[in-house]
């Protein structure tokens, strides 16, 4: 992959993260949703190699549930946010445990479910970018320098 390549893609992931303002909604993992916090690029790219293997992206985030992500997004109340989901859902949808989701009822249905929250929100940001490796700032936070910051505020546009 080219330098040009990998700044693109990481451009791309940072402007997904900031239309969503950081809070990712994964109604499929029991109506949680998963919070960016921070983000950033580091390893070859952020070094300035022209020729980088991945793109390594640090993310500081964790899950937030159901109640902080209907009270933000849509300004409801949660009986009213698991209400509007039921009815734009499929059929495959409708057991409901208290904005819950039977896991084992969707996999009988044939649906495939999300382990958790924080892979399905990773694979929306990722879409179609190939090359993208993701790492949790608690565990290689450490060891990310030097480091450029994708969100909230976009240092390489700076660059």
């Amino acid at each position: 992959m080219k330098r040009k390549t990998a700044i693109k893609t990481a451009l791309k992931l940072a402007e997904r993260v900031k239309n969503c303002s950081g809070v990712i909604g994964t109604p499929e993992c029991e109506y949680t949703a998963f919070r960016i916090k921070r983000m950033w690029l580091f390893g070859s790219t952020a070094k300035g190699c022209e020729n980088p293997n991945d793109v390594d992206i640090l993310i500081d985030g964790g899950e937030c549930g159901l109640i902080q992500f209907a009270n933000w997004k849509n300004k409801k109340s949660m009986a009213g946010f698991v209400k509007d989901r039921k009815r734009k859902s499929d059929r495959t949808f409708v057991k409901f445990r208290l904005g819950k989701t039977n896991k084992g009822y969707l996999r009988s249905c044939g649906v495939c479910t999300a382990v958790s929250s924080r892979l399905t929100a990773l694979r929306m940001i990722k879409g179609n970018s190939k090359m993208v490796r993701f790492h949790e700032y608690e565990v290689d936070g450490n060891l990310a320098h030097p480091r450029i910051m994708l969100y909230p505020r976009n240092e390489l546009n700076k660059l």
